[in-house]
């Protein structure tokens, strides 16, 4: 049910204007979480005119997966053009802060008269829509007129804001790139999780001297699972490893076989959805977290949500190397990474082979996670950032 947020402070002395259609829920914290921290940088000088809706994540194939996007992306475009007026009337705030998935406001904002739009508006594109559909899930084919339209569309979008919010380093090149927009245009933030649940616990005990490893996730393709399954495959017999993984999606049938077969090691697969409050138990529960096996295209862009998750709760993380977790290591002189060659059943199957003797390293190695997320990807280092343009 879309709620609707009544300013409590007159438009003519608000510093901050929070506009936008969002997703509004425990799945995705990023948006609320975020929203939490620019109202707490702008004190009592903010207004929010929002629409927040809370689809279920639920997993859907097929037609059935069509229907359910098309129905989101009309209650999204609905909600946005109900929200049109309300950007319009607070024009001459001095920020405007349209929140994930920005760009169907920044479009209808786009086709206003240039002096009924806001002067400075901060957009969280996140994830691009084009590089979603075309690159990474196929919906359409490149090049051809249909993707050329939804480019042209996003960009336009984009361009329509001041100062456009990504999530790394790595994906502002590469949305610069991708619509021939100056990289001045984008700006990379942190992702914003739920730090009341995702507190640092006590680093468990090996009992029988087995290391619990975990794996997080949607099963997209972009998470390279099928690689995590060949690895598993490929360990000695009775390694002194158990393995967690806690999601359901397109790949589910990979996971289906593997925890069918007589493994090496005790796989156990939680394919219905958990509450932020048990997967933050789950990271509790375990030695090792398991972030990304492939470095190619987008997955070497991004830094996943669950790692923010992982490192937030004080835990080392196994991911494949790539250009996004080098910058996180050179970043921090202290390890919290394990890596692994992407896309490498073999190599991750070495890496993994290798924790039971390592127990006292991956303690140390666990502090040194949360030490890091609290230097770099904590609220207070988002805070950082965004204060840098609410001062303008």
């Amino acid at each position: 049910m879309a709620l609707y947020c009544v300013p409590p402070t007159p438009v003519n002395d608000a510093k901050l204007a929070i506009i936008g259609a969002y997703t509004a829920s425990d799945a995705y914290p990023n948006v609320l979480h975020k929203i939490a921290i620019l109202k707490q940088l702008a004190g009592n000088r903010v207004i929010e005119l929002s629409r927040p809706f809370n689809p279920a994540p639920r997993y859907h194939k097929g037609g059935a997966e069509f229907v359910s996007l098309a129905v989101r992306a009309l209650a999204l475009s609905w909600h946005n053009l109900r929200l049109l007026l309300d950007v319009i009337r607070c024009r001459h705030i001095p920020v405007v802060y349209c929140p994930y998935p920005a760009v169907v406001l920044l479009l209808l904002v786009s086709l206003l008269p240039r002096r009924l739009r806001p002067k400075s508006i901060i957009a969280d594109v996140f994830i691009s829509l084009y590089d979603t559909v075309v690159n990474d899930r196929r919906r359409l084919k490149s090049g051809g007129l249909p993707a050329r339209l939804l480019r042209r569309v996003e960009r336009r979008a984009i361009d329509c804001a001041r100062l456009a919010i990504v999530d790394t380093p790595e994906n502002t090149a590469f949305h610069a790139e991708l619509f021939g927009l100056p990289a001045s245009k984008f700006q990379a933030i942190p992702i914003a999780v739920n730090e009341a649940i995702f507190t640092p616990r006590a680093y468990p005990e090996a009992a029988g001297g087995i290391i619990r490893i975990l794996f997080v996730g949607t099963l997209v393709p972009l998470h390279g699972i099928t690689t995590l399954c060949q690895a598993i495959r490929r360990l000695p017999p009775q390694t002194a490893l158990t393995l967690d993984i806690v999601g359901d999606g397109q790949m589910r049938e990979a996971v289906q076989a593997l925890v069918t077969e007589a493994l090496p090691i005790t796989v156990n697969w939680h394919s219905q959805w958990l509450s932020s409050s048990a997967i933050a138990n789950f990271i509790a529960h375990s030695h090792v977290c398991l972030g990304l096996f492939s470095a190619n295209g987008k997955s070497g862009r991004v830094w996943p949500i669950k790692n923010y998750l992982y490192m937030c709760s004080g835990r080392p993380i196994v991911t494949a190397r790539s250009a996004c977790s080098r910058r996180l290591s050179q970043q921090f002189s202290q390890q919290v990474l394990l890596h692994f060659g992407g896309d490498n059943p073999a190599s991750l199957a070495g890496l993994l082979g290798q924790l039971p003797a390592r127990f006292d390293e991956l303690k140390q190695m666990a502090k040194n996670s949360r030490t890091m997320y609290e230097q770099h990807l904590s609220h207070t280092a988002i805070a950082t950032e965004c204060a840098r343009w609410l001062q303008h």
